[in-house]
Parts: C-alpha cells; structure tokens; sequence
C-alpha cells in the first residue's frame, strides 16, 4: 500500500535524509517522493512490509535525538504524532507526487518546483542528481519521457487534491468509493481474524519462562546468565527475552521484573535502550525474528 506522510518538524536536510537511507535499509520502505519545508516535511511512502509506524518512529525519533544533540536542548521536537494517508495508487498516485512536488510553490516560496532544493523534484527532472534510496521509476514509467511528467506538474493542482487538503480534518484515505468500500471489507475481515487469533493465542502463550530457555538457547548461554544485569555492559540476550516478554504476550512490567529480579522502573529502561539498540542494528532483527519463530515452536 502507498502512503503520503506528513509530520510537523524542522527541515534539517541532510539528517532527514540520512534518517531516510537508514530507514530504508532497516525497514525495506519505498521512498517515492518527498519535500521539507520550513516547519513539516511530507514523504510518499510504500510498505511493502506494513510497518509504517516502526519506520516513521525512526525517522522521527533519531532526527529529534541529532537535533537535540546539535542544539543542546533536550525534549519532544514534534507537535503531535505524524499523519498518514491510505492512497488508492492507480488513481492518485500521480497526483499526491505533484502536490508534494508543488508545495513550495504554494506557500510562494518559490516560483518553480526545480528552484526548490528541498524536495524530490530535482532528482526527477536531473539526470545527474540521483538519491539512491529515492525511487522514481514508479512515477516516471507513467510517462513517455521526463518531459511530460514535468509539464504534468506545471499544470498546477487540481481542484480535487486542493479540496481532500484544505480540510480542517484530512481524511485517512485519498480513494474512490469503491476503493474505500474494499478496504473496509478488507479491514473488518481482518479484525475478526485478529479477535480469533487472539482467542486462540490466549491458550498458547508462551511463559517468560519459555521465552527465557529460547532465548538462552539461541545464545547458547545458561537460563541464569542470561538473567544476570550486568552492570557497565549490555546484556543483549537479556534485553532481548525482557523485549520479547513485552512484546510478544504484554506481560506487566511487574510480571517481567519478578522473573529478572528486577525494579519495573529498571524494566521499562531496558525496553528503551534496546529499543534504541535494535533501531541500529540490521542483524538483530534478523536474529529477532528467528528467536520468535523458536518461541513460537515451543509453544
């Protein structure tokens, strides 16, 4: 599914691409299109994998942590949690790119899109000025040649994309009717799925404990090592089975410290700094999602 986002934030250029490429690497997302302006950025967004939220929480969470670093503050950069938009792509496809092509140009910051230099336009139209982690071909197969698609966004925005925008409330999705009426189906489909699946997952929870020997296992380490808090060093394999243990079943943090004598408050730092951890690291949510399948096998 395609996705147009939009958060508010500064316009920090080179961390929000740098951001971008480890975004992309780490959550195998599709970045179409996108432009910074001066107090928000948009991005049009494929995930192919549905974690939208994950990829975002990145982009997001490591720019206000370089941010904060390089102003000395500390803090919630953002006003609120970004916006996304469910885009019926044979339909508006074309139509968001140029919108977010022409943003600028909206707010008269610039006459043309091309005098823009925060924006995905030039690496449609430049030949030479490539992102690597920017995917155009999508958009560009629409066209004949480059040139068309440059004359298709100099016919300005249509009447229809300005209204779906204009509104003090922008809608979830930017489809049909039909298409609206599909995903419905589709979602309510899912829900009773999900009700079901977590009927069925209550009677097959896995224990901490099963969690613990999985784990333990994978690292080829003792049950009780693996409970060790280690002060100075990370205790990866601990952090995992505390994450797991969270994530997996939504143990209380209580129900978690009980089983790694530990505080809740000790817990609930864990969680954060693996979360942290796990953000940088390509290989551990590989090994994540192996230890997840052993769980599962043990249930």
């Amino acid at each position: 599914m395609l996705f147009y986002h939009r958060s508010n934030g500064g316009s920090n250029l080179k961390i929000v691409q740098l951001n971008s490429v480890k975004t992309v690497h780490l959550y195998q997302i599709e970045i179409h299109a996108y432009c910074l302006m001066d107090n928000h950025y948009h991005l049009l967004v494929h995930t192919p994998h549905a974690n939208l939220g994950r990829a975002m929480r990145h982009i997001n969470g490591v720019y206000t942590q370089r941010f904060n670093r390089l102003e000395k503050r500390d803090g919630a950069l953002y006003r609120s949690r970004y916006k996304a938009i469910l885009i019926e792509e044979e339909v508006y496809l074309l139509q968001v790119s140029r919108y977010i092509h022409l943003n600028p140009v909206s707010a008269s910051i610039c006459s043309t899109p091309d005098n823009y230099p925060w924006s995905s336009y030039n690496n449609y139209v430049n030949k030479n000025n490539k992102q690597t982690w920017l995917i155009t071909k999508k958009i560009t197969d629409e066209f004949g040649c480059i040139e068309e698609y440059i004359d298709y966004v100099s016919c300005g925005i249509n009447q229809e994309i300005t209204n779906f925008y204009c509104k003090n409330q922008t809608p979830p999705i930017l489809a049909t009717t039909h298409f609206k009426n599909k995903i419905t189906r589709t979602f309510t489909m899912q829900k009773s799925e999900e009700i079901a699946s977590d009927v069925k997952h209550i009677h097959h929870r896995p224990s901490i404990g099963i969690i613990i020997g999985v784990v333990a296992n994978f690292f080829k380490i003792n049950d009780s090592d693996l409970i060790k808090s280690q002060r100075g060093k990370e205790n990866i394999p601990r952090l995992i089975a505390i994450y797991l243990s969270r994530q997996m079943d939504l143990y209380t943090y209580t129900q978690i410290g009980t089983s790694f004598n530990s505080r809740m408050y000790a817990i609930n730092s864990s969680l954060k700094r693996f979360r942290k951890i796990l953000d940088q690291n390509l290989e551990l949510n590989a090994n994540l999602n192996r230890i997840k399948q052993k769980i599962y096998e043990n249930v």
